[in-house]
């Protein structure tokens, strides 16, 4: 669809905590379908507006012990007491929602709509008698 087309990428309507990823990621997804990428609306063909529904991370913890206690020691600052647990458990959930409007810049009409484009990844990680340990996620190793 945008295969030698030049593509703007217009981030007016796009706000984000990660930003710069999300759209430097859109951007190299268009590359690699063939687009390619103009610097300016007025040097492209087809306008994509991106537009973010969610970006988020949630994280719980839970611990059965005895968690890091600061110790205050005069003249000396604080030094922390080490964690004594049975079972702690750590959980990260994130979810990531997207969706791209495009259109002819010369004409204005209506070119393509992705519709939403939802990611999610979890990453669990629990230990036991603060020796053993086993993680579960979804998320790809970093190569």
């Amino acid at each position: 669809m945008f295969q030698e087309k030049r593509v703007f990428v217009d981030t007016n309507y796009f706000e984000s905590y990660d930003k710069a990823y999300v759209l430097g990621t859109v951007r190299d997804l268009l590359s690699q379908h063939g687009a390619l990428l103009a610097t300016n609306a007025s040097n492209a063909e087809i306008i994509i507006e991106p537009r973010s529904g969610a970006l988020s991370t949630d994280s719980s913890s839970s611990l059965v012990g005895m968690p890091s206690v600061p110790i205050p020691i005069p003249y000396a600052g604080t030094l922390s007491s080490p964690e004594m647990y049975l079972w702690k458990t750590e959980k990260l959930f994130s979810t990531a929602k997207i969706a791209l409007f495009a259109y002819d810049q010369k004409s204005r009409k209506h070119v393509y709509s992705s519709g939403p484009l939802a990611g999610k990844a979890s990453h669990r990680y629990y230990k036991f008698l603060g020796y053993f340990s086993v993680t579960k996620t979804d998320l790809p190793e970093k190569k």
